[in-house]
């Protein structure tokens, strides 16, 4: 592109701002609706942040339950491979070492991927907004420490040596069940205890949601004054049901 060309591209263009400044003095009403994009309430930047309604409290609390539903459903798949063949020549019953290896890789995405997902930035947002509807005493940081304390504790540390532990014991096993039946089961026996555990946590998440949205559902608009501590109190369990799956891990 000649030099000419692009000099007259250039003072044809106009920035974002100088649009809007000639928009708002050819037509001073212009965007300045209840809920234009330049009113004072609702524009882009508005002299007071806009403010939460109850119903987008609600919809995070069901984006939320959503995603516990939805990490539930990816983990009972994962899982249902235990009832299935992996290659040709395996019978659906068999435990093999590629589906134990499968299966243990399944826990591991729940664990380091799923469960983090669901107890990070997103958890997190709802605990801060149920508070500002809900009690603006308590501190913000209560939950996130209370869960980070849990996830470094030594129960937790010892509940994933327990799962190093597993997948050492998987790679020490002769090739095939006939060749050390005993064994065999022992292992598989603890691969369904950590399945077991990974299930019951995420179905107690679920349940604690689930009493947050009863809430709602009891006590509609009136769901502040009437529901607000059933809310709160069912995001503060969620702390202890994490330190039971770690328990739960320990005692397999």
């Amino acid at each position: 592109m000649h030099s000419s060309e692009s000099d007259r591209i250039g003072s044809s263009l106009q920035t974002a701002r100088e649009v809007l400044a000639q928009a708002e003095a050819n037509k001073p009403s212009f965007g300045h609706s209840p809920n234009g994009f330049l009113s004072r309430s609702h524009g882009f930047l508005p002299v007071t942040p806009p403010l939460f309604s109850l119903y987008d409290f609600y919809r995070h609390w069901i984006r939320f339950t959503y995603q516990i539903v939805e990490v539930e459903n990816s983990l009972n798949n994962n899982f249902s491979l235990r009832l299935m063949s992996v290659t040709r020549r395996d019978r659906p019953e068999m435990m093999t070492k590629l589906k134990a290896q499968l299966l243990l890789n399944s826990h591991d995405t729940f664990y380091k991927n799923s469960l983090q997902g669901i107890l990070g930035q997103k958890l997190e947002l709802l605990w801060n907004i149920t508070l500002g509807f809900c009690a603006a005493d308590v501190s913000i940081t209560q939950l996130p420490k209370s869960i980070a304390h849990v996830r470094s504790s030594a129960i937790a540390s010892k509940a994933e040596a327990l799962i190093a532990e597993v997948n050492t014991f998987l790679q020490s096993l002769p090739p095939t069940f006939e060749d050390n039946p005993e064994e065999w089961a022992r292992f598989d026996h603890q691969l369904q205890q950590i399945e077991q555990c990974d299930l019951t946590l995420i179905a107690h998440l679920k349940l604690a949601l689930r009493e947050g949205l009863l809430a709602f559902e009891q006590h509609e608009d009136r769901v502040v004054e009437r529901g607000g501590t059933q809310l709160v109190e069912a995001l503060k369990k969620i702390p202890n049901i994490i330190e039971h799956y770690y328990t739960a891990l320990n005692n397999e």
